[in-house]
């Protein structure tokens, strides 16, 4: 019976040195008992702190002066810009300097296609490229026991360097339709300055309804542009480019 109440006595007392240990380590202050289990502050630590409060205290009003200047300082409108200082005395003229313009030369003008000193020289070679014979017409086209007007083109004369070429005729006819007439052409020069063609007889397209028959051209030359030639039936071609 003793032995037990003995170690009743020793767990108790147990139990109470762990529950103080355990009160010291939880910072407990038992007021009543007279038991501080919180260690004292030092001095020097307790400065630190109540300055370091200070400083936070003091950067919060800080920062909330600068938030209302910037504020204030939004709603300054910006300053106005200087007057235009303008001379108060007119000194002499300055020159101008503007560019000098000029009108773009004026194209070359084309070579005269009948130049007179290559033709005083029976010069061919002048008659190169294609030229336009006379001008739009109109003619009658008969045959069967009737007769029609039919639109006879512009005729048209291609030469190489050497005088040889091709001279086309087309007339254009309400019901014989398009007559189309194609003949070679050789070109020469006179004695007396003039131009000569000679063309074969040479069937046209449709054959049934014209046939072009042997055909010369005497051409004398009119300016640096223009010649005129005459036919065989005595009818008059502008000769031109």
């Amino acid at each position: 019976m003793r032995l037990s109440v003995a170690l009743w006595a020793v767990f108790l007392a147990l139990v109470v040195i762990t529950g103080i240990v355990l009160l010291r380590a939880c910072a407990l202050v038992m007021p009543v008992a007279g038991w501080n289990f919180c260690p004292g502050v030092p001095a020097a630590l307790a400065d630190d702190r109540k300055h370091g409060d200070d400083l936070i205290r003091q950067l919060t009003r800080l920062e909330g002066e600068l938030a209302k200047q910037r504020l204030a300082c939004a709603a300054i409108p910006p300053p106005a810009p200087p007057p235009l200082d303008l001379p108060k005395e007119a000194g002499p003229p300055r020159p101008q300097q503007t560019a000098e313009l000029k009108p773009p030369p004026p194209p070359p003008a084309p070579p005269a296609p009948l130049p007179a000193d290559r033709w005083a020289k029976k010069d061919l070679s002048l008659l190169e490229g294609c030229w336009t014979l006379g001008h739009e017409t109109q003619s009658l086209m008969g045959g069967a026991g009737r007769s029609e007007t039919c639109t006879v083109k512009a005729g048209r004369i291609c030469f190489d360097k050497n005088g040889q070429g091709q001279r086309e005729m087309d007339e254009i006819c309400p019901t014989y339709g398009n007559i189309q007439c194609r003949a070679q052409i050789t070109a020469s020069f006179g004695g007396e300055g003039s131009l000569h063609t000679t063309q074969p007889a040479t069937p046209c397209r449709p054959t049934s309804t014209w046939l072009a028959e042997p055909n010369f051209l005497t051409c004398r030359r009119q300016s640096d542009t223009l010649a005129v030639c005459k036919d065989g039936k005595g009818f008059d071609y502008e000769f031109r480019r």
